[in-house]
């Protein structure tokens, strides 16, 4: 009888331990998802805004080499002019005729400069100069290891010309990107429209946050403990009580 109970008491002990367990795994799962979320939401912040620095210290650079290359007394990033609203289109008179340009308002919002006279200059630069999309992701890359910035990143480089056509550029694998990856988008210049777009992707185990994971193992670990040892005192248990039946 005695040796019944003390078999129901360690099984439920047992199973209460296990649920406990349990119960602790499910809301430390719930902790680890909210934290992977936050670090992907913050790592995503932090890579848009490199992003964009990169994008005007490559502007600078091409600034640079049209000041010094044709001597250009205005400096793209130097200029002190009222910001003058960027249009809803643009009219250019060429040899053909005269063409129209519509700026959609998503161009608008997301143009990296918020000025009308710097975009008409802008696009006279990109036309001489073509934009460096790969040593934008060369900046991007490293300056995100700095950060310790742990994703997979991809430029592409949209280029519509005079003619309206369409020419893509890649730098890094964009087809292992998903749409849901497209992390920044922006646009340089009116006539000569350069979109650059930033693509970044993190694996699931550089986002989870090492201390929370360690504790869970642990938890576990102790719990396959505990069932070794309450199963070595039931093995010393039974063979007592073996040998006691013999004695008597």
């Amino acid at each position: 009888m005695n040796t019944t109970y003390i078999v129901k008491r360690k099984n439920i002990i047992r199973i209460g331990v296990l649920v406990a367990c349990m119960l602790f795994t499910i809301v430390y799962g719930i902790l680890i998802f909210n934290a992977c979320k936050q670090r992907e939401q913050a790592w995503s912040r932090q890579a848009k805004a490199v992003f964009l620095e990169a994008v005007g210290n490559e502007l600078k650079k091409l600034d640079k080499m049209e000041i010094y290359g044709f001597h250009t007394i205005t400096s793209l990033f130097q200029q002190k002019t009222l910001e003058t609203d960027i249009p809803d289109s643009v009219v250019f008179a060429l040899q053909d005729g005269t063409h129209v340009y519509h700026l959609p308002l998503h161009r608008r919002n997301n143009a990296y400069f918020k000025d009308g006279d710097k975009n008409i200059y802008l696009s006279l630069i990109l036309e001489k100069y073509p934009f460096p999309f790969d040593s934008l992701h060369y900046a991007w890359d490293k300056q995100l290891a700095l950060s310790d910035i742990k994703g997979k990143t991809g430029v592409c480089s949209r280029i519509t010309d005079l003619s309206r056509k369409v020419s893509t550029f890649a730098s890094g694998a964009l087809e292992e990107f998903a749409p849901s990856d497209s992390l920044v988008s922006t646009y340089l210049g009116y006539r000569l429209e350069v979109e650059l777009s930033g693509y970044i992707s993190y694996s699931w185990w550089s986002l989870l946050p090492g201390g929370m994971v360690i504790t869970v193992v642990l938890l576990w670990c102790m719990y396959i403990f505990f069932l070794v040892v309450l199963r070595q005192t039931e093995s010393v248990g039974f063979e007592t009580n073996c040998g006691g039946g013999k004695d008597s």
